[in-house]
This record gives C-alpha cells, sequence and structure tokens, in this order.
C-alpha cells in the first residue's frame, strides 16, 4: 500500500493513495493526481461514466501549487435521493482526507450536479467553498423552466429535422418515427417520474441517469463558474439559463466546443484548465491583479466605438469577480462576453439611453472607452446614479471629465502645478499665432494636437512653416461629407450621422516637441488614489502617435510618481492611460491624459503585469507587428474573443482594408 504526502500551506496532510484505490466498489475512491503545497486543495469529479482519467487532459491545464484531487463518486440507483446521498457519502471522504478548508471543487456533466452537492454539504457543516465550477452541467430537463425546456424542444426538433432532410427517403421516415418516440417521451417524462427512462451503456451511467430523474438541485448561496461549451444542440439549452436563477452569482465563460468534445479535444480541454487555473490564481494571497473592493464592485463601460479593448477589459473583469455592464452599439465585440448586463447605445439619444442605463444598474463608476464617450458624459452631466450633475461638484471627478482634463493644455497647466514635468503647449485660435509661438519658442519640430480625437488620428509632427501650414490646413478642416460616409459605411458608425450637417472647428494646441521614446503608464484608481499601476515603453505603434500595438513592460518609480499626481489631481476614478516620452536620461515628460479605457487596461485586472516582458496586444495590428519580437497576448480563456480577433485580423489583410491603411499612413504624415 503506497503513501503519498501532499504538503499544504496549513500543514501536512498524508493522503493513502494505496487505500483508495483497493477500497471496493460501493466505496467513493479518491486520488490525488497531483501534489501541491498550496493553500487549498481542487477536488474534480468526472461525468456520468465516473471515469478518473477522464479530466486528465484538463489537469495537464492547471500549473498552479494546488494539491489536486480527482474524485470517483458511487450512485446507489436504489435510494430514493441517490444522488444527495452519494455526495453526502463523498464530502465525507474528502474531509477524512482534507480535514479543513477552504475547498475548490470542479465537476464535468454530471459531476457538477455531484459537486454542488457536495459543495452543499460542506458549507453546511461551516467548512468554506471559494470555488465551484460546473463544466457544461445540466440538471434533468423536468426541473428545467417552461418556458426554456418548451424552447429546447423546439431547437432540437428543428436541428433533428435539418439533420433528417439530408437523409435517404427510407432512412428519413425511420428517423421521424423516432424523433415521434422521443419527444412522446420527453413530454411523459416531464410530468411523471416514475416513467424516467434508464440510459447509459454501463452500469455507472444507469445508475447516474436514474438517479439525475429523481434529483432537482436547491438554491446555492455562493457563486458559481459555469464553464460551457458553444453548441448547444445536443440539449437544446444554455446552462447559464438554467442556473442563472439557482445561485447568488453565476459567472459564464463560453469554449468552443461541444458537450463530448469539450474535455476530449485537447485544444478545448485545455482552455478549460486555463480558466480553472485562473480563478484559483485569483485565490491565492500573491494575486497582483485588481479584485473588487467596497466601492469598487459594479462597473460600467460605456463605448461608442466598436474598439476590442473594451472587451478585452469587460473579460477580465468579469473573470476577476466584478459587476460588469455596458452600454455600447449593436454589434460591439463586447458582447461576445458572457456574465456581463447589456445595453443599447442608440445614435440618436445616446446621453438619454445611457442616463437610463445608469440608473438602473446602479455602478459604482462609469468607464468611458472613447474620447466620445467621455465627451457624451461630460456633457450630459451623467453621475454614478444617473442623475444630471454639476462636472465641479463634489461627485463630478469621480466619473467626469473636469474641463481641464479634456483639454490638453489644461492638462499641462495641470501637470505643472502638481510638479509634473510637461512640454511646453498653448491652445491656438489661428495659423499665425501659431507660427508666433513656435518663432519665440525653441523653434521646429513642434507638434500640433486637436482635443477630442483619437488613435493618432489628431496629432501631426511639423518641422518647418510649410508642413506647419499643411497640418494645420488639415487638422482644423472639419469632417466632410465623404469622409463621415465612410465612417458609417465602413466602420458602422452611425454616430457619423449625427455630425453630418455639424461644421465644428476643434481645438488645436501646439506643443514642444519632446525627443525619446514614448512610454505609457496604464492606472486603475478609485476617489483619486492609484489601486494598480503598469508602465511599457511602446515599441510599435499603429500610427505615429497613435495607439501602441507591442509594448515592453518596465519598472518607472517616476512615471509611476506622476501617475499618481495627475490621478489625485483630478480625482480619477476608474481607468486611465498617460502618455509619456522618455528622454535620453529616462526621464518621463507627460505628454497627454486619457482619461478612459485605454487598450492594455485589462493587464491590470489579470495580474503579472509586474514581470518584465515584451507584449505584441491581441489581435495583431498587421501593419506595424509583423517580425515584432514580443509575446502575443492572446485572450486564451475566451475562445469566443480569439475567434472574433482571428477575423478582425482576416479583414485587416483584404486588399481594401491595406489600400485603407495606405491612404491613413500617407494621410497623417
Amino acid at each position: 500500500m503506497s503513501v503519498r504526502t501532499a504538503a499544504l500551506g496549513t500543514g501536512e496532510v498524508t493522503v493513502d493513495i494505496g487505500e483508495s484505490l483497493d477500497r471496493g466498489a460501493d466505496e467513493e475512491d479518491l486520488v490525488l493526481v497531483r501534489s501541491g503545497t498550496g493553500a487549498g486543495a481542487l477536488f474534480l469529479i468526472p461525468g456520468i461514466e465516473c471515469d478518473v482519467t477522464e479530466l486528465d487532459p484538463v489537469v495537464a491545464g492547471l500549473t498552479g501549487s494546488e494539491p489536486v484531487f480527482v474524485a470517483r463518486p458511487v450512485v446507489h440507483a436504489t435510494e430514493p435521493d441517490a444522488l444527495r446521498e452519494s455526495a453526502k457519502a463523498l464530502a465525507c471522504r474528502i474531509k477524512r482526507v482534507y480535514p479543513s478548508g477552504p475547498y475548490r471543487l470542479a465537476g464535468y456533466s454530471f459531476g457538477g450536479l455531484v459537486a454542488i452537492e457536495v459543495a452543499q454539504r460542506l458549507r453546511a457543516s461551516g467548512e468554506s467553498v471559494d470555488l465551484l465550477v460546473l463544466i457544461d452541467t445540466r440538471y434533468d430537463e423536468r426541473y428545467w423552466p417552461r418556458t426554456v425546456w418548451v424552447r429546447a424542444l423546439g431547437r432540437r426538433t428543428v436541428h433533428r429535422l435539418v439533420a433528417t432532410a439530408k437523409l435517404p427517403p427510407g432512412q428519413a421516415v425511420g428517423e421521424v418515427r423516432g424523433a415521434v418516440v422521443r419527444m412522446r417521451r420527453k413530454v411523459t417524462e416531464r410530468t411523471d417520474a416514475a416513467n424516467v427512462s434508464a440510459r447509459g451503456e454501463t452500469v455507472a451511467a444507469q445508475n447516474g441517469y436514474s438517479a439525475m430523474g429523481r434529483y432537482q438541485p436547491k438554491r446555492y448561496d455562493g457563486c458559481l463558474t459555469l464553464i460551457n461549451s458553444t453548441s448547444h444542440g445536443h440539449f437544446g439549452a444554455d446552462p447559464s439559463q438554467l442556473w442563472s436563477h439557482l445561485a447568488e452569482r453565476v459567472d459564464v465563460t463560453n469554449v468552443v466546443s461541444d458537450h463530448l468534445t469539450l474535455i476530449r479535444d485537447p485544444e478545448s480541454a485545455a482552455a478549460v484548465g486555463r480558466i480553472i487555473e485562473h480563478r484559483l490564481s485569483l485565490l491565492r494571497r500573491d494575486w497582483s491583479g485588481l479584485r473588487p473592493r467596497p466601492g469598487f464592485e459594479r462597473l460600467m463601460i460605456v463605448s461608442t466605438m466598436r474598439w476590442f479593448s473594451a472587451a478585452r477589459l469587460a473579460a477580465a473583469l468579469t473573470e476577476a469577480g466584478f459587476e460588469v455592464a455596458a452600454v455600447c452599439p449593436s454589434g460591439h465585440p463586447v458582447n461576445k462576453v458572457q456574465g456581463i448586463t447589456r445595453f443599447r447605445l442608440g445614435p440618436l439619444r445616446p446621453i438619454k439611453a445611457t442616463a437610463r442605463a445608469v440608473g438602473e444598474f446602479g455602478p459604482d463608476a462609469i468607464l468611458p472607452d472613447d474620447e466620445r464617450a467621455l465627451e457624451m458624459l461630460s456633457s450630459g452631466g451623467i453621475g454614478v446614479r444617473g442623475r444630471r450633475i454639476d462636472p465641479s461638484s463634489d461627485i463630478g471627478p469621480r466619473t467626469l471629465t473636469s474641463a481641464d482634463r479634456g483639454s490638453r493644455t489644461g492638462l499641462a497647466v495641470a501637470a505643472g502645478t502638481v510638479g509634473v514635468a510637461v512640454p511646453e503647449t498653448q491652445a491656438v485660435q489661428s495659423l499665425e499665432e501659431a507660427v508666433q509661438w513656435a518663432a519665440r519658442g525653441q523653434g521646429f519640430p513642434v507638434v500640433l494636437k486637436t482635443d477630442g480625437s483619437w488613435g493618432g488620428q489628431g496629432v501631426r509632427v511639423v518641422h518647418d512653416l510649410d508642413e506647419l501650414e499643411s497640418a494645420w490646413n488639415r487638422l482644423t478642416k472639419s469632417s466632410g461629407l465623404v469622409r463621415r460616409l465612410k465612417r458609417l459605411v465602413i466602420n458602422r458608425d452611425l454616430f457619423a450621422v449625427r455630425g453630418i450637417t455639424r461644421r465644428e472647428r476643434p481645438l488645436v494646441s501646439i506643443q514642444e516637441h519632446v525627443d525619446g521614446r514614448d512610454a505609457i503608464a496604464t492606472v486603475a484608481c478609485q476617489d483619486g488614489k492609484v489601486t494598480a499601476t503598469v508602465c511599457m515603453e511602446v515599441v510599435h505603434a499603429s500610427t505615429v502617435r497613435g495607439p501602441a500595438s507591442v509594448v515592453r513592460i518596465i519598472s518607472d518609480p517616476r512615471m509611476e510618481e506622476a501617475a499618481r499626481r495627475i490621478v489625485e489631481h483630478f480625482g480619477l476614478n476608474g481607468f486611465c492611460g498617460l502618455d509619456f516620452r522618455r528622454d535620453q536620461d529616462g526621464k518621463p515628460i507627460l505628454l497627454e491624459l486619457n482619461a478612459r479605457v485605454t487598450p492594455t487596461c485589462y493587464m491590470l485586472v489579470e495580474g503579472d503585469h509586474h514581470r518584465p516582458r515584451t507584449v505584441a496586444l491581441f489581435p495583431p495590428d498587421l501593419a506595424n507587428t509583423l517580425g515584432a519580437a514580443g509575446i502575443l497576448d492572446v485572450p486564451e480563456r475566451s475562445p469566443e474573443l480569439v475567434r472574433l480577433g482571428d477575423l478582425i485580423v482576416k479583414r485587416q489583410n483584404r486588399v481594401t482594408a491595406k489600400f485603407l491603411r495606405r491612404l491613413r499612413r500617407q494621410y497623417s504624415r
């Protein structure tokens, strides 16, 4: 009889592996598949066949220090409440091997039902269960909500009819007869438990199906993590529809697969393992990512542009346990993220729609995703409870930009008052005023910038008077009808319709040019206090002075201190980004404040942002990142976002996209 010892965070626990393998068929098997030294242990429960090797591909994706056990419950079909009795015995077995929590449980399919009952037993005995993961788990159809069951029956019927239409006539007739028999059986089973049919090829499967037919789950007063397959054709119902009312909180992540291949296919099984591993990492004491805290738990993203970065941040926040809502136009990538509350932002009355969403959701902080959303929130005076407020009031800095926060010259003045180094900057009303400023200053090159622009579109570096005049004419010219129609048709930007008749000229600032390398500081903050910061040096950017596509994570205390002072001065709340230039001596010069979500904000939530490395942001920008050294930061725990990112890359490869990129580069010179 072999003995394996697992050194745990609270002491040494000896697990007798030989005993667990030598027990009879009437006892539960509990096998230690990976020893560890971390606090807490993970217990995995396989599906209906109770095969302890079934979850091996998932275990391979776990890289943490926690011990991992695989439990094989034994179900006695003759017992009236067989599943709960099996879970009760398994909970006792777990406590004998691992006397105290916290416990972490995960179960696949039928094993998920056992896992939730084990969790109920452990919690009832006063133990802590801080992670419960159900992997594509559904309970018996007789207990589904009626509307969900009817829709599922309809979906399965349509799915089978489509498949039947492809069969030869004789075989199709037989399949239709079989479908009628199955549908009649489904209706009978929903109304009479005694007619639940025995299924399964093995005794364990038959006992499991029999126990499921008599099992109705009770509400779980805790958090459930659902890992679902994207294909529901076999069952017709999404598990999130079944569990949403049976738990205090349900976090959902989808993996591209179907029910049977979810843990059999190496790629999808690895994705399941990564998701569970990330959930475990959130529970570790050394976790460096953001966590929900009082006053910073319910976050609302407001977006008018269909930017991928908002979806990446929303997925990270949801994983970390935040309650997230998004106000965005239709077709936004954030719609691929599960477990968030969605509100549609229309182009006609966006301020009213946003105020209504804020009032309904009640966020602790509003996270504008782009400059237009930032301007909309400020002009609409929308506060965290949906009230219209004065931006100069006490509550204003929590969610709004004050007058100088959205102004490049205002930022320069404010930064100077708090001791942050900035280049000389001045707002100019005419070309003549810009020429005079350049003449009495340090001369060329200088930088022209427009307020409210994004993606480097409103920035021009000019080296002489001719370039200054050309850049001025381009920057001060209001968007014409052709450009707005392009944004409407190609970019699907419905807000372009609102500005077709407008001819506002943007506010232009002229700024001293600073030699050096571009750098950025991404900051999370609450009520004017910095909670997390990551400093990066820009390796590649999408356009000149545009968003970074490849970054190198660095340590720069001076950038961190500058960020702290700016956040404190403006009383920022949420996320923001600060653009710097680091001169030859490495001294950071603040160029710009983006008081909104930036593409690298997700790093602060996911953690591991202190480790120096070069990162290519996902999806990659083909125009600038090809050949760049760096690790492509793929959101592997969000397969649907990966698919969307791959689609974006394919679009970048189209001839029309390449042509537009060439025009954009030529225009930005």
